[in-house]
């Protein structure tokens, strides 16, 4: 009997282990964002949308108060950016209205 609780303890600390490092959140994604606007207490962007902001360290999340408008960042010369040809006068365009975890 000593044996088998001894088991189930092992395999319960197995399995608590390996979801936290199955669920652990990753900060190291790159998103260009701005604001949103509340449109009937939703979370939009807002019409033809531009993302200068560059917004590192985050992840997606569940959470509803940190929602964005965001796009991918190009890359030029290794270093991301949210502007066409690193011209800050060609701010990249939003996409998406996506809800992120800031580190």
């Amino acid at each position: 009997m000593k044996k088998v609780k001894f088991m189930l303890l092992s395999l319960a600390l197995f399995a608590v282990v390996g979801a936290a490092l199955a669920f652990k959140a990753k900060f190291n994604n790159k998103y260009c964002t701005t604001a949103t606007v509340l449109v009937g207490g939703v979370a939009k962007c807002p019409t033809n949308p531009k993302c200068p902001n560059l917004l590192a360290n985050s992840t997606t999340t569940i959470v509803p108060a940190d929602i964005f408008c965001t796009t991918t960042p190009v890359i030029v010369a290794g270093q991301s950016t949210c502007f066409v040809n690193n011209n800050p006068n060609q701010t990249l365009d939003c996409f998406a209205t996506t809800s992120l975890k800031i580190n």
